[in-house]
């Protein structure tokens, strides 16, 4: 799916606070695959992913990957640039 990148699996549990861990769903890993390709923004990203899913879904899920550690952010005039760390 990754095309050879290294991904963790596994996030920090939100339930338990980071205690745990528990497997990262594959939606986040579709929006890692596409930022695979250079940075994105969300729109674009929605577009490529084409499956109904919104920009505002897809903002949501770069701010969770941003949290996690694993996608960094930059301002583009009035919108967000995310690439991968």
């Amino acid at each position: 799916m990754l095309r050879g990148m290294r991904y963790p699996r596994r996030v920090k549990c939100p339930e338990c606070g980071g205690c745990g861990t528990v497997e990262m769903p594959g939606i986040y890993l579709e929006v890692l695959e596409v930022l695979g390709g250079g940075e994105s923004g969300a729109v674009e990203i929605a577009g490529i992913l084409g499956e109904g899913v919104g920009a505002t879904a897809i903002n949501n899920r770069l701010e969770k990957l941003r949290g996690w550690g694993l996608v960094r952010r930059r301002r583009d005039g009035r919108s967000w640039r995310y690439g991968l760390v």
